[in-house]
């Protein structure tokens, strides 16, 4: 708004021209907005980062709970924060379910390992006792075969666990 007119008399401080403040007051409120945004988000993931139980508000929101805007922002990170801290625990507790899964199966293959070489080596017992029946020709060569043979598929079967 312009306070003279062309030919007016004025004085050394004088007011001429008053400038309306409604344009940077209103950058100012966007301005403020999104900084007060990007505080609560910035606690938010400093929360996650560090595996912290709650968010830590940065001083300048802290002090300014009281305004309905940040209390609101402040919000809806802390129910992301409460959202994705539920949804670690729960992938932690899925993956700790697996690995004692993966444990208790590799428990079963040393147990069916062992058995196998238990059994391994009292096939190889007989065969020692089945030769030297064959040796003697008191036995058939055919009963020495077989027990090579089912030597043979145990020992396969031990290597695939």
């Amino acid at each position: 708004k312009i306070l003279v007119r062309d030919g007016d008399r004025v004085r050394a401080g004088d007011i001429l021209v008053q400038l309306s403040d409604t344009i940077p007051r209103a950058s100012l409120a966007y301005v403020t907005k999104n900084l007060d945004e990007l505080y609560a988000r910035k606690s938010r993931l400093e929360a996650e980062r560090d595996g912290s139980g709650r968010m830590t508000l940065a001083p300048m929101l802290a002090t300014r709970m009281n305004n309905p805007e940040i209390a609101s922002t402040v919000a809806s990170e802390q129910r992301l924060f409460e959202l994705r801290r539920t949804e670690v625990f729960g992938n932690k507790a899925r993956l700790r379910e697996r690995i004692e899964q993966f444990g208790k199966q590799i428990e079963g293959y040393s147990a069916q390992e062992s058995a196998k070489s238990k059994e391994i080596e009292l096939i190889n017992d007989e065969l020692v006792d089945i030769r030297s029946l064959v040796d003697k020709k008191l036995t058939l060569k055919s009963k020495l075969t077989e027990y090579e043979r089912e030597a043979t598929r145990i020992e396969g079967e031990r290597s695939q666990l």
